[in-house]
């Protein structure tokens, strides 16, 4: 009772363990976003411009370096675009309320929180991301006068469902500034879905005009008719010109930049599968230990239960009686657990899958299943393989 007891726990502890490796699985799989591969273009190179303090004379200035910087960067040889954001992909954005024109939010309703960024002209044609409704930024829309908004394809499906988002109204609200009154903005184009954070799914995101106070930490991006890794001599030397006070800092490509911005989540997924790994390892010679020790035990009752007429099914369930019972209470015990986890912690995204979703218990517990199969078949072979004479002969 003791090693079934032992046995039931370390299933259940397994069933656990399995269901968060195979949520970040699931999720990794089943969500991934198609343009992300975007992301591994080589001709794309970046790099991050710090800008001067705030203050007035400070953000004229910061928009005037901005523009010379991406006149100047059209002009290299070799450069078909050149932008300049907030933030990378993947490298995080500034978190946002959203508020819809035509449906506003109910009293004491919460405003739904989406990602947002600026982003110069040029951005998504730099980037390789296709708009596929309306319109890009154009350079009129940097000038104090515009209200325009470029949002990707998941905010449109989840806030402008069966509508035409291109001509909606909304304005993109800082946190804790529920009091200030809006700025309405004019939605005049979508774009493909790309991530800007390190997170299975796609988050809801605008993208803004780079225009009336542009940010301290100004990302370049520059896309080059060949390998973007030589332009960082070229690109610093334009930039020396402009205004040698302002360094380039973390010059790279695209595709360096976002591997060291995933680096993190790549080690947890290696260190994942070595966990999952591991726990299929100990958890089948668990399994094999107990039933091989049990069959051992019960070798001389297993020989005579053949003398009298026993057969091949009977043998085995007698093998895995205690086997059965020990699974059974492993798998109830190890769902309660993944239950309780996601309660207690709630580690993905709302839409993701969960840990507690059918397919992820259903992976976990096909994994089980095949433990036990592995961990039985060797004492089942034996245990149907004595014979009398084998008894006799070690008597």
């Amino acid at each position: 009772w003791a090693s079934t007891a032992f046995l039931a726990a370390e299933l259940a502890l397994a069933i656990v363990l399995l269901t968060q490796v195979g949520a970040a699985t699931v999720n990794s799989l089943a969500l991934n976003v198609p343009t992300d591969r975007l992301l591994g273009d080589g001709n794309v190179f970046t790099g991050a411009l710090t800008l001067p303090a705030n203050g007035e004379a400070a953000v004229e200035r910061r928009r005037q370096f901005l523009d010379s910087v991406r006149t100047r960067m059209a002009t290299l040889p070799g450069v078909t675009t050149a932008s300049l954001s907030s933030h990378l992909p993947l490298g995080g954005a500034f978190g946002r309320r959203l508020r819809i024109f035509e449906s506003p939010a109910g009293a004491g309703e919460a405003e739904p929180q989406i990602d947002a960024l600026d982003v110069a002209p040029g951005y998504f044609e730099t980037l390789g991301l296709p708009v596929t409704r309306g319109r890009s930024f154009t350079e009129a829309d940097v000038r104090a006068e515009s209200a325009a908004v470029v949002i990707n394809e998941r905010l449109a499906a989840l806030h402008f469902p069966g509508l035409q988002p291109v001509g909606q109204r909304i304005a993109v609200v800082p946190e804790g500034a529920a009091a200030t009154p809006p700025e309405w903005r004019t939605v005049v184009g979508v774009v493909a879905d790309l991530r800007q954070r390190p997170l299975p799914e796609v988050q809801p995101i605008a993208y803004l005009p780079m225009r009336d106070a542009p940010p301290s930490t100004a990302w370049l991006l520059v896309r080059s008719a060949t390998d973007a890794g030589r332009l960082a001599a070229p690109v610093r030397e334009a930039l020396r010109q402009t205004d040698p006070t302002i360094p380039l800092s973390n010059p790279r490509t695209l595709a360096a930049a976002t591997r060291d911005l995933t680096w993190v989540g790549r080690i947890s997924a290696r260190l994942a599968s070595v966990v999952c790994l591991a726990t299929f390892i100990l958890a089948t010679v668990g399994l094999y230990a107990v039933v091989a020790h049990s069959a051992a035990h019960r070798r001389r009752e297993f020989g005579l239960r053949i003398v009298l007429g026993a057969r091949a099914p009977a043998l085995v369930a007698l093998v895995t009686g205690h086997v059965r019972a020990a699974v059974g209470v492993g798998l109830a015990g190890g769902v309660a657990g993944a239950i309780a986890w996601e309660r207690a912690f709630s580690p993905v995204p709302q839409t993701a899958l969960h840990v507690a979703d059918p397919l992820v218990l259903v992976i976990a517990i096909g994994v089980l299943v095949l433990v036990v199969v592995l961990g039985c078949a060797l004492p089942i072979r034996w245990a149907i393989g004595v014979t009398p004479a084998d008894l006799l002969r070690e008597d």
